[in-house]
């Protein structure tokens, strides 16, 4: 499966990122970090999108200010 078209949940995405649920959901808010709704409204990421997140932001912020976010 290529990272490119591959689609995550938002429970696979806080676990792979080590953030919580409600933090996802602040940063797709906020335009952080942008999830794609499927028709029942559930959030989905790109598996690539998270990749290029958590190799740049997260890498710089204290483990506590992203739960917080």
């Amino acid at each position: 499966m290529g990272t490119e078209k591959a689609y995550v949940s938002i429970g696979f995405a806080s676990k792979y990122l080590d953030v919580s649920i409600d933090a996802l959901r602040n940063w797709d808010e906020k335009g952080l970090l942008v999830a794609m709704r499927t028709g029942g409204k559930h959030r989905r990421y790109r598996l690539s999108d998270l990749v290029a997140f958590k190799a740049g932001f997260l890498k710089f912020m204290p483990r506590c200010e992203k739960k917080n976010i």
